[in-house]
C-alpha cells in the first residue's frame, strides 16, 4: 500500500552480524546473498537468488535504510525476486520521528530519483527481465513511476 507502513509488530526483526559483511545462506536449494553493494555513485541493500529473473527495488520509509526494511527486501527475495532497497540516506538512520523528518526535509529529491533509477539499471544489468518499485511511506511523496521514466526498465 502507497503511503501506509506495516506496524514494527508484523515486520520480523534480524540480528544482521554487520551491514557491510557479505552474508550468504541457504534456503531449501536456492542460494540467497545478501550484501551492501556499491552502484554508479550509490549503495543499497542487495539481496536474492542468483539468476532471478524478477527485479523489485524497495524503497525505506522516512526512517532510512534500517534493520525493517531489509527484513522486508529478504522476505521479496524469498518470493524470487532480486531485490535493492537504496540507501537514500546515504548512512543515516532516524531514532525518533524529529530525527526522521529532518532526514525527509533535508533529501535530494532528483538525487533519490537518480539512486532508484541506477538501482533498476543494477537489477538488469544482473539478470532481471522486469524490474518494478515498491515502497512505504516515501514511496507517494513524488509520484516515483511517472517521475522515473518508468517504461525504460
Amino acid at each position: 500500500m502507497i503511503g501506509t507502513a506495516l506496524p514494527n509488530y508484523v515486520i520480523p526483526r534480524y540480528d544482521w552480524a554487520s551491514a557491510c559483511k557479505t552474508h550468504q545462506f541457504l534456503s531449501q536449494t536456492v542460494k540467497q546473498t545478501m550484501s551492501i553493494v556499491a552502484f554508479e555513485k550509490f549503495h543499497g541493500y542487495l539481496v536474492g537468488e542468483e539468476g532471478a529473473t524478477r527485479g523489485l527495488v524497495v524503497i525505506q520509509e522516512w526512517w532510512g535504510l534500517n534493520e525493517d526494511i531489509k527484513s522486508i527486501a529478504t522476505r521479496y527475495s524469498k518470493e524470487g525476486f532480486l531485490v535493492l532497497a537504496p540507501d537514500l540516506y546515504y548512512g543515516k538512520i532516524a531514532h525518533n520521528a524529529d530525527e526522521a523528518h529532518h532526514f525527509m526535509d533535508g533529501l535530494d529529491w532528483h538525487d533519490a530519483q537518480a539512486m532508484v533509477s541506477a538501482g533498476a539499471r543494477l537489477l538488469k544489468s544482473k539478470g532481471a527481465k522486469a524490474v518494478g518499485v515498491t515502497g512505504f511511506c516515501m514511496v507517494s511523496e513524488s509520484f516515483w513511476p511517472l517521475e522515473l521514466g518508468w517504461r525504460r526498465w
